[in-house]
């Protein structure tokens, strides 16, 4: 009897590269959960993500930046005027 080997491949879930698995990733995702026709309510929850170390980076850069310019906790519309206003000027 002949065994085979499955390798399982994993791809980062935000530039699709081929990567290892990170089970011990965990992003927070909006949800947008429909209650009735009239009536939904946006959600976050966790969600596992494969991230290759240069998304890693990129991402971690990100979260740096937030916490410096002091946006955090901060509604994210504001977040993003901001950012787009200062870099026009």
């Amino acid at each position: 009897m002949k065994k085979t080997k499955q390798i399982d491949t994993y791809y980062c879930d935000y530039c699709g590269k081929e990567c290892e698995q990170t089970p011990e990733y965990f992003m927070p995702e909006i949800r947008k959960v429909q209650y009735t026709s009239r009536c939904s309510k946006n959600i976050i929850r966790p969600s596992q993500k494969d991230i290759c170390p240069v998304c890693q980076k990129q991402i971690a850069k990100l979260i740096n930046l937030l916490h410096y310019a002091g946006f955090v906790g901060d509604d994210m519309e504001k977040v993003v005027y901001v950012l787009l206003k200062k870099s026009k000027a």
